[in-house]
């Protein structure tokens, strides 16, 4: 089956998904934004549950989050995972869009997404939807990365790297990422930008940098095979994206159609080369560039 018609982002949710967070840092999240007082959650783009699931256990017994989630085939899979519940938190997901949530306006006490305004056409327009669900007082928490600056890093850090390597995977991922934003499809690095589409009915917070890092240590370190595993799976026939839906972004970014072949073949061995050196026990860390950022609706809207 084409990869253009499998449910969005089949080839990106798995369970080292929740390998993405230490639970302290995220502890101290919910300290710093109050969310042990929430007791009406929603997760906008909930796809499996992930990160609903690993917000709950941030929450006080009694309180009920909700998932929404576009696609029907995610929110199935994920009514099947709503016992595994942490702290009496009652869970549930519903069918629907980001750009037209069911509910009336000051419904929740906290909106939050993962992964998201990655995938949205127009992040100020979705935020303002989420916003308005909020109650006045009620915080907004959401967490983006910048995947090209993290692709790019994870590359970089052994002194004899092949620079024309790099350079030419750098060139290729950014101008599928500038493709997939020139089709409507979102923007895959938009967490260095996250304040700029924030509505003016927030009040900002804070924002904070993801502090997991990924410690890869001569084949010994075991927990991080997973993350190894997922790596190798998801650059199997591409370098990132499916060969298929990285050829549509590519020539969407402009991109030369002579050269898509060669290009993603060379990126696709960098990538696979590079990972199964590190499967193999060549030591290395590997943090992400993932943000989080938490601002709280103004009482007076």
């Amino acid at each position: 089956m084409s990869t253009l018609n499998t449910p969005h982002s089949a080839h990106y949710l798995n369970d080292t998904r929740d390998l993405w967070w230490n639970a302290d840092f995220l502890e101290l999240v919910a300290t710093r934004t109050g969310l042990r007082r929430v007791q009406r959650p929603l997760d906008v783009g909930a796809g499996l549950g992930h990160w609903t699931r690993t917000v709950a256990s941030l929450l006080s017994p009694g309180a009920r989050i909700t998932g929404i989630e576009r696609e029907a085939t995610w929110v199935e899979r994920a009514m099947g995972t709503v016992d595994h519940a942490a702290n009496d938190v009652v869970i549930d997901f519903v069918q629907g869009d980001v750009h037209a949530l069911p509910w009336p306006d000051h419904t929740f006490d906290l909106v939050t997404s993962q992964t998201v305004l990655i995938h949205v056409p127009d992040p100020a327009a979705a935020l303002a939807e989420m916003v308005r669900v909020l109650r006045p007082g009620g915080v907004l928490l959401c967490a983006e990365p910048n995947n090209l600056g993290q692709s790019v890093s994870s590359l970089v850090g052994d002194p004899h790297f092949e620079l024309d390597d790099v350079v030419a995977l750098f060139r290729l991922q950014a101008t599928c990422e500038k493709g997939k934003h020139a089709l409507g499809l979102g923007y895959n690095s938009i967490g260095e930008h996250l304040v700029r589409f924030m509505p003016d009915t927030v009040d900002l917070l804070g924002v904070w940098n993801n502090d997991r890092c990924t410690t890869f240590r001569n084949g010994d370190d075991h927990s991080a095979r997973p993350e190894v595993l997922d790596a190798l799976r998801v650059n199997d026939d591409g370098f990132g994206w499916p060969r298929e839906e990285a050829h549509r972004y590519f020539l969407a970014g402009g991109g030369d159609p002579a050269t898509f072949d060669t290009d993603c073949a060379r990126a696709n061995r960098l990538l696979r080369d590079h990972w199964h050196r590190t499967a193999q026990g060549a030591g290395r860390n590997e943090g992400g560039l993932f943000y989080v950022l938490a601002a709280r609706k103004s009482e007076a809207r």
